[in-house]
Formats: C-alpha cells, sequence, structure tokens
C-alpha cells in the first residue's frame, strides 16, 4: 500500500509543526529585516540539520559539516551584528525559523523512517 493508515496518522503532526509555526515567524521576522539577510539566515538550517541529529543519534558530522558550520556562523556575525554586537529583531525571528524548520526536517527523517521500518517489518 503506498499511503499506509500509518502515514496518514503521522503526516498531520509533521505537517501542522511546519506550517503552523515555521512560516508565521518567519513572515514577522522579515517586516523587520531585509530579504536578503532572511533568506540567509533561513538557509542555515542545512547547517543546523547535522548537529540536531548528531544530538539525537550519536552520529558525529564529518570535517567538511564543521567547516561549513563555521563559515556560517562567522557569516551569520558578518551580516547580523550591529555595532553593539546585537542583532535586531528580525533577524532573531528569522533564526529562530530556521530551527523550527530543522525541527520539522528532523521530525520528518525520524517519523517516517520509523513508519518504512514498520511498513517493511
Amino acid at each position: 500500500m503506498l499511503l499506509s493508515k500509518t502515514w496518514w496518522s503521522t503526516y498531520p503532526r509533521t505537517g501542522l509543526t511546519r506550517s503552523d509555526l515555521l512560516q508565521p515567524v518567519q513572515t514577522i521576522g522579515i517586516q523587520y529585516t531585509t530579504a536578503p539577510k532572511s533568506g540567509f539566515l533561513t538557509s542555515t538550517y542545512v547547517v543546523l540539520i547535522p548537529f540536531v541529529y548528531w544530538l539525537l543519534r550519536k552520529k558525529i558530522p564529518g570535517v567538511r559539516v564543521l567547516i561549513s558550520a563555521a563559515i556560517c556562523i562567522m557569516r551569520i556575525a558578518f551580516i547580523s551584528l550591529d555595532g553593539n554586537l546585537k542583532m535586531n529583531k528580525g533577524d532573531l525571528l528569522t533564526i529562530l525559523a530556521a530551527v523550527l524548520f530543522t525541527g520539522s526536517i528532523i521530525g520528518f527523517v525520524l517519523i517516517f523512517a520509523a513508519v518504512i521500518v514498520n511498513e517493511t517489518g
């Protein structure tokens, strides 16, 4: 069966996490920052995913991921910190959206991995 009962029971929970939390936070955040900054800060979920996965599964990211993370953190500092080393409200909300997006993706991975294991036995 392509879409099993297990899939239908888990998908709404993961879908709600993404649409109900991520979109409003990102939308509010972009009102207080620029579109290029918001785009970059939101895309930091790509770097966050291996670290969250590391925390959950104890699988250490590779050297390339660590270097990418360091470059990403430096770039965030360059574009977001002002003269007083503070971030504006929009940047903080956009980073929160990236964290929520990371959680959403990790949630999909963990839930659907369990569904696949249950389906294939």
